[in-house]
């Protein structure tokens, strides 16, 4: 079942002893340590989604990327929806015969220097591949993500694009803590319960040394806490590098 933001508190509660022991933390508290944990995982291990574009032939221009989240395009992908090659296009089959028959052909051909003019332009211009960059730009006061085509004139494309976005604390199903992919879950549930760890440990270290109602000094176990959290958080660091998808080789 996909992570919720009441959910996910109530098991970082029962994950410090909630029921057990009394757990000194406000949903804020708990709010503040999701939050790391999804700046940690955005960092590592972002977001993606493909969509596609609508460009036509010949279009050249900005396409206003409006995502939740988005932070940059990652890939672009062109499918080319012609049917038949450059190489097609440009056959002539009174050509093909002439080159059989030899250079009498081509006399009563005529014009045949200009013929293959017109078949180098023709590979030319149908060989023409389309061109894309993404950048953030300031449109209206506001800052926005553009995607910008270049497409070729005579060739049609489908045009997709993969882009990249960080989860936020909410319940969005489409950047929020469901669209965590489900085999990362334990992850963000157990680095936001280090986070707490530590957060809860200062928070009883502030009561270390007040007169209890006994009369002796209040004993607290904040600085074990803290200490247990940060060696949690350093292992799961470790723990989402590996995670972390391998670049290929690069040869020279």
């Amino acid at each position: 079942m996909a992570l919720t933001l009441k959910d996910l508190r109530q098991t970082i509660r029962e994950l410090l002893g909630f029921g057990t022991v009394e757990v000194e933390l406000l949903d804020a508290h708990l709010d503040r340590a999701i939050e790391l944990s999804l700046k940690t995982y955005n960092r590592y291990l972002p977001g993606h989604n493909w969509r596609s574009v609508m460009a036509a032939p010949g279009f050249k221009g900005r396409v206003w990327l409006n995502h939740p989240g988005i932070v940059d395009v990652y890939n672009c992908q062109f499918l080319n929806t012609l049917q038949l090659s450059a190489q097609d296009l440009v056959e002539n089959p009174f050509v093909l015969d002439a080159l059989l028959l030899g250079g009498d052909a081509f006399v009563q051909a005529g014009e045949y220097q200009n013929y293959l003019q017109g078949i180098r332009d023709s590979r030319t211009v149908f060989s023409a591949k389309p061109e894309w960059w993404s950048q953030w730009e300031v449109d209206a006061g506001v800052r926005k993500c553009f995607l910008y085509l270049r497409m070729p004139y005579y060739t049609p494309y489908n045009t997709a694009y993969e882009y990249l976005f960080q989860r936020e604390l909410s319940d969005n199903l489409e950047v929020g803590l469901p669209s965590v992919m489900i085999a990362h879950e334990s992850w963000v549930v157990n680095f936001a319960a280090a986070q707490a760890k530590i957060i809860l440990g200062h928070v009883r270290d502030k009561f270390k040394g007040i007169p209890s109602p006994d009369g002796g000094d209040m004993m607290t176990d904040g600085s074990d806490m803290i200490a247990e959290g940060k060696g949690e958080v350093a292992d799961l660091t470790s723990e989402i590098l590996a995670m972390q998808p391998q670049l290929p080789p690069i040869h020279e």
